[in-house]
């Protein structure tokens, strides 16, 4: 009973629960995804839409209730300051907090029982326009950063990774460091490409999972 949406094909597009992250006992946290401006969802698809672009929580009998629209927090916060685009995707569920990667505003988003505010924006970066455009040799396109996923580090700061937008270049994702207190990301490791998740083993060590090595 999750709210998604998808085309008449849904191997073209389809959304809904796009992560999940346990903490406690049997407390299921949940990002509904979306992928668009979040002040058109009724607009597009009707009453029901107003349930895309939420932080959600499951209980161990399997009920479940909304608890964050994060697409309302990226409608009305934009801590990017450009367009407005909400897709809410990893989750990682702390005590007392969720930490969101919003994969359309661009931001690790922290929500507490009070307050929902942005740790971090990831930038867009200039990269190589890939031939077909037809662009002159050595023109550069922005690219989107797309963060995708989030885990803590053994050093307690948030780790997240980056999808990319398009062109998806070959080796053009990162992985970000942001302080846990938040701030300004910086590379921590590099040469991926579209990065869906990561988690941190026992011995310290990252694992990274890519959708697409080859782009």
């Amino acid at each position: 009973g999750l709210p998604s949406l998808a085309t008449e094909d849904a191997q073209m597009f389809a959304i809904g629960p796009n992560d999940l992250s346990f903490q406690g006992r049997g407390n299921l946290f949940f990002t509904i995804g979306f992928g668009g401006d979040p002040n058109a969802r009724d607009d597009l698809f009707g009453p029901e839409a107003a349930k895309l672009a939420h932080l959600g929580r499951a209980t161990p009998n399997g009920d479940w209730k909304l608890i964050e629209d994060l697409g309302q927090f990226e409608a009305t916060a934009n801590p990017t300051g450009d367009e407005v685009d909400s897709n809410p995707y990893g989750v990682l569920a702390l005590a007392g907090r969720q930490i969101v990667s919003d994969a359309g505003a661009n931001a690790l988003v922290q929500v507490r029982a009070n307050a929902t505010a942005a740790l971090a924006v990831f930038p867009n970066r200039l990269v190589d326009a890939p031939p077909f455009l037809g662009l002159p040799p050595g023109a550069q396109i922005p690219m989107d950063a797309v963060p995708t996923s989030v885990a803590v580090g053994p050093d307690g700061d948030y780790y997240v990774g980056q999808l990319t937008g398009f062109p998806f270049p070959v080796g053009g994702a990162h992985v970000y460091r942001v302080p846990k207190e938040g701030g300004t990301p910086e590379v921590f490791a590099s040469g991926f490409t579209n990065i869906v998740d990561l988690a941190f083993g026992p011995d310290g060590s990252l694992y990274v999972l890519e959708i697409a090595r080859n782009g």
